[in-house]
């Protein structure tokens, strides 16, 4: 690994760019809720050094995007089954070659994260590979500890974690930032991944008792701060300012996502993530660095550091809830898209008359009334779910519902992400509790988003970095933890969910032809599995290795092939592991012929299965809803989602498909039926204006 370098003329650009983005001058002192006035050129020429132009936020872009760039990446996926495969996967990891490593626990959602990560890595092989006898992890946490440090020491040529200053030393790395984790936790692989592919220090932290979904003692989070702190300084980096050497931190752990300063505070809330890497005294509004936070299962934190390391979006999709006044304009989300297509970016714009909860659900469906940077099916048909790297939407509402222009949206109308994506949701209370699915951020996250920006709480529209600034941030090499912050204040709402060190960097090269061999010895490619599979007729094997290779269209055809075999059964197991191909392809009908079945094919503990599928099912249905076959029509009845919010909304659009399908009289019978079973007088509030519309 070679130094940092670049023309004089590259960093002017780069400084240029800067300026653009608001970080050049320094925001003015002042409230978060201020948004930042468009920031002037320098009148003065340029100093003799152009890395003097260089605010702390894009220079730590930069050194993360370097590095980054120089590791070169094989266009190969390695699925793991277990957490000793992972360990001695990435410990296999050189300066000379990486690779994405996920795992594959057997769950279904697991397995919809390999497919969404392989559809937009597009990789010449996918292998399977699983670590040789007597490489596991010890049970004790200090060997646990050991083991993993190690690893993430060897990714970069180390014998051991004592040796790894040194070697950083040598190929000229400074760590960019802190990992906080800990070995019992699940996020630890987001850590380790992290660690290796960034070059960052591991800091090991106790558990915490609380989930991410619950709210912390400031207590809590200042007894984790001067962990951080004190682990900073024991490093011999300088770390308490911006500008040095660290300057991120990534909590890979369940905690929680917000604190609770008490009923007597004004702000009532603080996002985590906002609070760490302060200083703790006084009004806590010098920042030394900025933070993310990523947690969930060993599977899914591994997901979403392997999306941060190895993916950009190669497209997004803006979508615009505001009316086009002061202090709205500001959001402007055609604004936006211009600078995203400048950069390259092909973008969808849901604005100036396409902003209302139906335009927001036609184009998460596959459905759009817009042109798209999507490809279509094989049968000219439109695709299901979304296929942008880079979401953005401005609105208002709860957790659980946002407001459209005309219109409300549902957590249940996300997109199904096809490929891996980022989102920036301006909005309250979104991230409030992303681990439940019933919340907009829960939604977002269970369907595979790596990286989300939102509010923990009521944060005031001035609390988010305008969606234009925001993006400029973004392709000025600013950070994912960077780019969405005001940080002219104390600490306020918004989360960042995911690695902060992801940069909108430029794709790594291969490696040369000498060091393109994959050194994991006994690797099997799945297209070897799939020929296997296909030959003893082990149709659930064979689905489950083209839905991994991201081959959906070819699981269509093998579906199609199976219903019309006489000697051959679909059955509820191989239903399931085909049903997101099938949708994600634009086999619609044959997505709805098979939903039965592919719901019993969910095991008893598989809830997020049965209940994605459900979501599925309204994505697929709803916007065809009055052509609808008998058949689809019974399962939209069967099929009504059950909480308040979904409920009044689905009953009301049955009803509709009803009266279209079968008469007055019939939706009539239905309405009068369904009435009783609604959960809360506020369910039959919604449900009578959700009729009266």
């Amino acid at each position: 690994m070679t130094p940092l370098r670049a023309t004089a003329r590259t960093l002017l650009l780069l400084a240029a760019a800067a300026i653009a983005a608001g970080f050049a001058p320094p925001p003015p002192a002042g409230s978060p809720s201020q948004p930042p006035a468009p920031a002037e050129p320098p009148a003065q020429p340029a100093p003799a050094d152009p890395f003097a132009n260089l605010p702390p936020q894009v220079r730590l872009g930069l050194r993360v995007a370097h590095t980054q760039r120089i590791l070169p990446v094989l266009s190969t996926v390695v699925i793991v089954p277990d957490a000793d495969s992972y360990v001695a996967a990435i410990g296999r990891w050189s300066i000379h070659a990486r690779y994405p490593v996920l795992i594959d626990d057997g769950t279904w959602i697991a397995q919809q994260d390999i497919a969404r990560f392989v559809r937009a890595f597009r990789p010449r092989n996918v292998v399977r590979w699983s670590a040789p006898a007597g490489e596991t992890l010890p049970e004790d946490p200090p060997g646990r500890r050991a083991a993993i440090e190690r690893a993430a020491a060897a990714a970069w040529g180390a014998p051991d974690a004592a040796s790894l200053r040194a070697r950083w030393d040598e190929v000229s790395l400074t760590p960019p930032g802190l990992i906080a984790t800990n070995e019992g936790d699940g996020a630890w692989t987001a850590a380790l991944a992290l660690a290796a592919g960034r070059g960052q220090v591991l800091v090991w932290v106790p558990r915490s008792h609380d989930h991410i979904g619950w709210q912390a003692s400031l207590a809590a989070v200042d007894a984790l701060s001067r962990r951080l702190e004190e682990a900073a300084a024991e490093t011999g980096l300088s770390w308490d300012g911006l500008g040095d050497d660290l300057d991120a931190i990534t909590l890979c752990l369940d905690f929680p996502v917000k604190v609770d300063l008490g009923e007597s505070s004004r702000a009532r809330m603080w996002a985590t993530t906002d609070v760490l890497g302060r200083d703790r005294s006084g009004e806590r509004t010098r920042r030394w660095a900025w933070a993310g936070q990523i947690a969930g299962s060993e599977a899914r934190a591994a997901y979403m550091a392997m999306c941060a390391l190895f993916l950009r979006p190669p497209s997004a999709w803006l979508f615009d809830g505001y009316e086009n006044t002061e202090p709205w304009s500001h959001w402007d989300a055609t604004a936006a898209a211009i600078e995203l297509e400048r950069a390259g970016v092909p973008t969808v714009v849901g604005d100036d008359g396409a902003q209302g909860a139906d335009d927001f659900r036609l184009c998460a469906a596959g459905r759009a009334r817009v042109p798209t940077p999507r490809e279509q099916a094989t049968d000219g048909s439109t695709r299901g779910g979304a296929r942008f790297g880079l979401i953005a939407v401005n609105t208002s509402g709860n957790a659980e519902f946002f407001d459209l222009r005309p219109g409300r949206a549902l957590a249940g109308d996300v997109p199904f992400l096809a490929i891996p994506s980022i989102v920036h949701f301006v909005h309250s209370w979104s991230a409030n509790r992303p681990n439940d699915r019933n919340t907009i951020a829960g939604r977002f996250l269970e369907r595979g988003v790596y990286g989300y920006v939102g509010s923990v709480h009521e944060p005031y529209l001035q609390a988010f970095t305008p969606t234009p600034l925001f993006v400029k941030r973004l392709l000025a090499h600013a950070p994912l933890g960077v780019a969405p912050r005001l940080d002219s204040g104390p600490p306020w709402k918004i989360a960042i969910l995911g690695d902060p060190l992801f940069t909108l960097g430029p794709a790594p090269d291969e490696p040369p032809e000498e060091h393109r061999r994959l050194p994991l010895e006994g690797a099997k490619p799945l297209a070897d599995s799939l020929a296997e599979a296909l030959q003893a007729r082990d149709f659930h094997r064979a689905v489950i290795d083209l839905s991994l290779m991201a081959r959906d269209e070819d699981v269509v055809r093998l579906v199609r092939a199976i219903q019309k075999d006489k000697e051959a059964r679909l059955d509820p197991d191989t239903a399931l592991a085909a049903a997101s191909s099938l949708y994600l392809s634009g086999a619609f009908e044959l997505f709805t012929d098979v939903y039965d079945l592919a719901i019993h094919g969910a095991p008893p503990d598989a809830d997020v299965a049965r209940l994605a599928l459900r979501d599925m099912l309204w994505h697929t249905l709803w916007p065809i809803r009055a052509t609808l076959r008998p058949h689809e029509l019974t399962l939209l009845r069967l099929n009504i989602r059950k909480d308040p919010y979904h409920m009044p909304r689905d009953a009301v659009e049955v009803h509709g498909a009803i009266g279209l399908a079968d008469g007055h009289e019939a939706a009539r019978d239905f309405l009068e039926r369904i009435r009783s079973e609604l959960p809360s007088d506020e369910a039959r509030r919604q449900f009578n204006e959700y009729l009266r519309r």
